[in-house]
């Protein structure tokens, strides 16, 4: 696995998430010139900067450059939306997790339904036999609010064809679906996910396996008959093809000693998958009760080095389900943003008050909006159990959306006076734009440095006028313009100062 680097690509956004972009700073330390051998001192005017030191004449305090200062990460917790998905057809007793797709010009939905909660078939004297049954569904909307479940008729249920089934494939039900451009016509859409083995073989009695499946049109399925992988993972998967390394990459649910976990594996051949390897385990900073429940991996839309996953937290303690913020720049090394949730549990009685499971895709909506998919339910983790043994038991369940303003997911906040400095990025574009929102008194500065920190002359802080108020997307202005075009095409860094603001991210346009 190779660490990427981001400031190499070209974003069309840059979303401050994690400390990624932003340089770390260092500390030159001043050397007396009148103290330093002649025979090496025409050397050391040349190197200077190679060894972290300033030549100096006499003893001068330490200069701290690109350090930043004043300001922390914080998230912005998720709005929800009533839910816009019930179960409403005979097949959907209960909704799952879901797979969603921006493509042409709709959101396109496979979403698991159960048509069987577990009714109890047989008593044997160690436990109860359970006849479960599940589905996988298709649901499309033009604007994300309103789903239309089309006629398909692929499945027959109750002697109708006349429904929105797609499979009731045991290999299908709990997959995830993604597009893979890079794949011929006839394996263009993508499964993944898990099963039991016996699904696979008969002779099986036991065990899990990571299973896939092929399709030219998201209906149509070809599953692989062969495991992609011998791996126990009962919740959703999730994968998707890398550009960057030319690499299947998924990440998974494990086990490290007996708590759920997050765990990734990369592959050349979608059929064959090694072991995933664990990225994610609750440590010693957790609570000993907490569990990573499933990963929620998405991108950020159209950024390629915006990694994130909404992941769920189980807490064992309270058995419930909230979603916590991880981030990454390559997909491979991860942090979490905060310890805090940001998508939060319903209030007591509503229909996301007990667990809540995000879904991929990130994607935008009108507004302008980004969110993902939530399927909440009242029900605590446990609590299901109880569902089935007593009659009537209430419950809601559904699918939402979480919410954000347009990359206002994370950012960086100053609650007095801030600054910091971005690695070198390309310049690509005319104007920069930057998100922020500020206090009545706040103010956000930024100006451009060369690779090298030296400022850019007509671009300095001094030059800039201040940014004040909330936009998503403000143009910068120096001197009454905002014209950029002549650093086009050449790296630079953004030294931004804030004072009573938060930065979200930049971009160039």
């Amino acid at each position: 696995m190779a660490i990427q680097n981001i400031n190499t690509y070209k974003e069309p956004v840059y979303l401050f998430t994690n400390w990624n972009l932003i340089d770390a700073g260092r500390m030159l330390l001043p050397v007396d010139r009148s103290k330093v051998p002649e025979e090496i001192l025409k050397d050391l005017i040349r190197l200077e900067s190679k060894y972290q030191v300033r030549l100096e004449e006499g003893r001068k305090p330490p200069e701290l450059v690109n350090l930043a200062s004043g300001v922390t990460i914080f998230i912005e917790k998720a709005r929800k939306n009533a839910r816009w998905l019930l179960s409403e057809k005979p097949w959907e007793k209960r909704l799952g997790h879901c797979s969603l797709l921006w493509e042409q010009g709709k959101y396109r939905l496979w979403y698991a339904a159960d048509y069987k909660l577990g009714e109890i078939i047989e008593i044997e004297p160690d436990r109860f036999t359970m006849d479960y049954g599940a589905c996988l569904c298709y649901a499309e909307s033009t604007d994300g609010f309103n789903w239309e479940r089309s006629s398909l008729g692929l499945c027959e249920y109750e002697g109708s064809k006349d429904n929105n089934i797609v499979s009731f494939d045991p290999l299908l039900v709990n997959g995830t679906v993604f597009l893979d451009e890079h794949a011929p016509e006839e394996e263009r859409y993508k499964l993944i996910g898990g099963a039991k083995l016996r699904y696979l073989s008969p002779k099986a009695t036991s065990g899990g396996a990571l299973v896939g499946a092929v399709s030219p049109d998201g209906f149509h399925w070809t599953p692989f008959s062969e495991p992609l992988c011998l791996h126990i993972s009962d919740t959703q998967q999730v994968a998707y093809f890398d550009e960057k390394i030319n690499k299947y990459v998924g990440y998974f649910r494990s086990n490290y000693q007996r708590r759920r976990s997050i765990s990734r594996a990369e592959t050349e051949d979608f059929r064959r998958w090694p072991v995933p390897q664990i990225i994610l385990t609750p440590g010693p900073e957790e609570m000993p009760s907490d569990d990573f429940y499933t990963n929620g991996y998405t991108k950020y839309p159209a950024a390629t080095c915006t990694h994130l996953m909404f992941s769920s937290i189980y807490h064992r303690d309270t058995d419930t389900v909230d979603v916590r913020l991880a981030s990454s720049v390559d997909g491979i090394a991860w942090n979490w943003v905060s310890k805090e949730p940001i998508i939060e549990l319903g209030k007591p009685g509503e229909w996301d008050s007990g667990t809540i499971y995000p879904s991929p895709q990130m994607v935008h909506l009108p507004g302008p909006l980004v969110a993902v998919p939530i399927q909440g339910n009242s029900l605590l983790h446990n609590e299901y159990w109880r569902s089935i043994f007593e009659k009537n038991y209430p419950a809601q369940n559904g699918l939402g959306w979480a919410i954000w303003e347009e990359g206002r997911i994370a950012g960086i906040w100053a609650r007095q006076r801030g600054e910091f400095t971005t690695l070198p990025v390309p310049v690509s574009g005319a104007r920069l734009e930057m998100n922020f929102k500020t206090g009545k008194a706040g103010f956000v500065k930024v100006e451009f440095l060369r690779e090298d920190n030296s400022a850019i002359e007509g671009y300095t802080s001094d030059d800039c006028e201040p940014l004040q108020g909330d936009e998503i997307w403000g143009t910068v202005n120096w001197n009454n313009s905002a014209n950029i075009s002549q650093l086009r095409d050449n790296s630079a860094r953004l030294r931004v100062t804030l004072f009573d603001a938060k930065v979200y991210g930049f971009r160039f346009r």
